[in-house]
Formats: structure tokens, C-alpha cells, sequence
């Protein structure tokens, strides 16, 4: 008899429905992932089992399939005190790897465009298996959920064959998969690190907004300020002022969670002035550089690059490899 496990977080229309289907075909171990749902379940009549019974049993499956959380943010502080959110898809998913011969999952796209990522890496070049294919998903399917681009890599254990991506447009290609390949599942043609970018220029600051220090050194904190427009700068212990101190350059939120994909406020840069970890800046040599600079970056051709090559919410370093540098004068 086939075994699934089925990882879940709420007990939605869509997760009791694909229960129900999935109880027609084998054996269902119901993974509730959220502490709270774990009796629900079982009322049901699953067999149901916890986050913390699946990650530390030696259970095994023909297949796991479902929609596991995204990430743990128990440990952030708050929007303006710090602190950051922990992937969990992807660790569900190499845990699903462990314990079966087939995954089929739902996680954030993200992953896949990044080149440093070694969630990528395992499932592009593992040894012990490779991907059947990956899908986008429609931002419908998850309404509640915005700026997060989610899709299904389904996984085989001993499968060597092509990849079939299909990408939000529609757009359907077969690939062979290996650790340079990266996808960026809104646009086939992406390209992750493109020649003579202007990443070399990004710097973010070091200290994030909870362990600032009252002094009399100027920072900026994060773009917006506190009254009107520009920068909002406060005052920082002289052991902090160091990110960015005497040095032109643009500026713009380390984040930036707004209704479409951008930057969001960019400004040149005050040449004495440090920056927070809540900041980027981008380096330049003069005033007139940066101003140069920042006009280009809000240039209809660079604002497309980023609509298209931005992964999440991060003005990362990841995304400047997507845009060239600015011509010279």
C-alpha cells in the first residue's frame, strides 16, 4: 500500500479535500505543522502527527506532498527593533527528501534565483535524485499572501531526466538542471548575474535598529523620515558610526514592502553621514555621481529590470547583479 505524508497548516477547503483524495490512494500521516490543529486532525479521523514528531522520527513514505509554512518569525522584534525571519519551506522540504522517494511541495520562489542558495543547489545537482518539474503559482492562489511568488518543485528519488518548468506567463520549458542554472519563476529570461553590474556599489549597514546607541553622530535610520520627506536621521554612539561615514553614495531602504516591485525611496546620500542595518547604500566618488546615479536607477529601463529580477521584498545585492552600472558620462 502507498503511504503519504501530508504536510498542512490549516485545515482549509483545499487541505481537507486533497485529504479526502489522497485517502482514496493509500495511507495518509496528516504533518501538522501548526501546534493548534493537531487534535482537529485527529478528530477527523487522521492519523496525525506534530512538526517536532515528523522532524525527529524515521518514518517513511512513498510520497509527501502539501503546503508546509514558510518561515518562523517568532524571532523578529518588530518593524521598527529588528530582527529576522527563518526559512522553513525549504528545511521541510529536505526533510521530505530524507523520508521519501517522491516531494511534491508548495514553497517560495525565491530560492531558485538565487545563486549563493544551497536549498538550489540540492535540488538542481543532488545525487540522490532530481526535479520533475516546477511550477509557478498564480498569486491567486494564496490571496492572503502578498509579494510572495510560490510554486512546486516536485522531486523523484534516482530521476535524471529534464526539468519542466513552467514558468507565471505560461511560458513552458524542458531543462536540464545543474548548480549554475538559476530560474526566476515571473520571467523566463532571467538572468542572474549579468556583466559589468552595479552590485560592486552596494554596502548595507551594520547594525540593525534594536542595537542603536543614543550619541552625537549622525545616521540614517531608514528613508521617510519621521516628518515629511528624506532620510530620517537620528543620533548615534560614535561606535556605531561607521557603516558608510564619509562617503557618497545613494541611498534607499534595505526593504522595501510596497504594492509593486521597486526600490522605493531613493536619495543621494549627505557625505558625513552612516547608515543603519535597515539601509542600503550604493557608492559613489562624488555629489555629482550620485546624482547621476540616482537618476538612472529611477530610469524607466532600470525600474522594468527590477519589476521583473526582484526576488522578494530585499533591495539585495542579488538584485543589483541583474542591472548593469550606469554608462559613463
Amino acid at each position: 500500500m502507498k503511504t503519504f505524508a501530508y504536510l498542512v497548516k490549516e485545515p482549509g477547503k483545499g487541505a481537507l479535500s486533497d485529504l479526502k483524495n489522497l485517502s482514496k490512494r493509500g495511507e495518509v500521516t496528516v504533518v501538522s505543522t501548526l501546534p493548534g490543529y493537531v487534535d482537529f486532525f485527529r478528530k477527523t479521523g487522521y492519523n496525525t502527527i506534530s512538526r517536532y514528531t515528523w522532524e525527529n522520527s524515521s518514518m517513511d513514505f512513498t510520497a509527501t506532498i502539501g503546503n508546509p509554512p514558510y518561515t518562523d518569525t517568532s524571532s523578529i522584534l518588530g518593524p521598527s527593533a529588528g530582527g529576522t525571519s527563518k526559512d522553513l519551506d525549504c528545511v521541510f522540504y529536505l526533510n521530505a527528501m530524507e523520508r521519501s522517494s517522491f516531494v511534491s511541495l508548495v514553497v517560495r520562489s525565491k530560492f531558485f534565483a538565487k545563486k549563493g542558495s544551497a536549498f538550489r543547489k540540492k535540488l538542481f545537482c543532488g545525487s540522490e535524485g532530481g526535479l520533475v518539474s516546477l511550477e509557478a503559482l498564480p498569486e491567486s492562489t494564496f490571496p492572503s499572501i502578498s509579494l510572495t511568488e510560490t510554486c512546486i518543485p516536485t522531486w523523484k528519488r534516482g530521476y535524471t531526466g529534464p526539468t519542466k518548468v513552467t514558468f507565471l506567463d505560461g511560458t513552458v520549458k524542458e531543462m536540464y538542471l545543474d548548480e549554475n542554472t538559476c530560474i526566476k519563476m515571473t520571467n523566463p529570461d532571467y538572468v542572474a548575474e549579468v556583466p559589468n553590474n552595479i552590485a560592486y556599489r552596494h554596502e548595507r549597514g551594520e547594525f540593525d535598529l534594536n542595537e542603536l546607541k543614543p550619541g552625537n553622530c549622525p545616521m540614517i535610520q531608514t528613508m521617510g523620515g519621521f516628518k515629511g520627506d528624506g532620510p530620517g536621521l537620528i543620533m548615534v554612539d560614535e561606535s556605531q558610526h561607521r557603516s558608510c561615514v564619509n562617503q557618497h553614495g545613494v541611498i534607499m531602504n534595505d526593504k522595501y514592502g510596497g504594492t509593486e516591485k521597486s526600490f522605493g525611496a531613493v536619495y543621494v546620500k549627505e557625505y558625513e553621514h552612516s547608515i543603519s542595518g535597515s539601509a542600503i547604500c550604493l557608492k559613489t566618488n562624488s555629489v555629482e555621481e550620485s546624482e547621476r546615479l540616482r537618476e538612472y536607477l529611477l530610469s524607466e529601463d532600470v525600474q522594468r529590470l527590477v519589476r521583473l529580477n526582484k526576488i522578494s521584498n530585499v533591495n539585495s545585492k542579488e538584485l543589483f547583479k541583474t542591472i548593469p552600472d550606469m554608462p559613463n558620462e
